[in-house]
C-alpha cells in the first residue's frame, strides 16, 4: 500500500481581539511622581504684559468694540488712571494699585471693580462674593454713565 502524502502541518496564528468601535483601554495608574511645593513652582511671563491695550481693542470688532470704546472712555474721564495689559485684558490702575478692568468675553463683557470701596448697588447689578464686583454688559445701553463713573471714582479714591 502506497504511503499517502502527509500534509504540511499549519501552525496556529496568534489572534487578537478586535476592540469595539471608540474603545479606550483603562487608564494605566499613574507612577509615583515628585511635585515641586506650588510655592517654588514658576510660569513664564506673559507676552502681553504691561503692553499697551490698544492692541487688544483694535482686534475687536461690533459690538464688543463698541462696549470696550464706551468703557475706556468712562474710566478715564471718571479717575486719573493708567492702563496696560494683565492677565490677558485692560486693566486700569492708580498707583500700581488696580482699579477695574473689562474683558471680553464670549457673549457678553465683563467689567469689573477692584475691592477697596463700598459701591453703592440697589438694583443689585453687581456679582461676586468678595469685595470685588463685576458686571455684565452686552450692549452699550447697558453702561449706566452716572453710576458706573462713581464706581469708578469710590475705587480709585480708595487706592490714591
Amino acid at each position: 500500500m502506497a504511503a499517502k502524502p502527509k500534509k504540511p502541518i499549519k501552525k496556529p496564528t496568534a489572534h487578537k481581539p478586535t476592540k469595539p468601535a471608540g474603545h479606550k483601554p483603562p487608564p494605566k495608574p499613574a507612577a509615583a511622581k515628585a511635585t515641586q511645593p506650588a510655592a517654588t513652582k514658576k510660569y513664564g511671563k506673559r507676552s502681553d504684559l504691561g503692553a499697551s491695550i490698544d492692541g487688544y481693542l483694535a482686534g475687536l470688532d461690533g459690538p464688543p468694540r463698541a462696549i470696550c470704546h464706551a468703557l475706556v472712555k468712562l474710566i478715564q474721564a471718571a479717575a486719573p488712571v493708567t492702563s496696560e495689559l494683565k492677565w490677558g485684558m485692560p486693566v486700569f490702575s492708580i498707583n500700581g494699585t488696580m482699579v477695574c478692568y473689562f474683558r471680553v468675553q464670549k457673549a457678553y463683557i465683563r467689567f469689573g471693580l477692584a475691592p477697596g470701596a463700598a459701591l453703592d448697588d440697589p438694583d443689585r447689578v453687581l456679582y461676586g462674593s468678595g469685595d470685588g464686583k463685576h458686571m455684565k454688559l452686552t450692549s452699550t445701553k447697558d453702561i449706566d454713565q452716572k453710576r458706573m463713573t462713581g464706581w469708578v471714582k469710590a475705587v480709585a479714591s480708595a487706592h490714591s
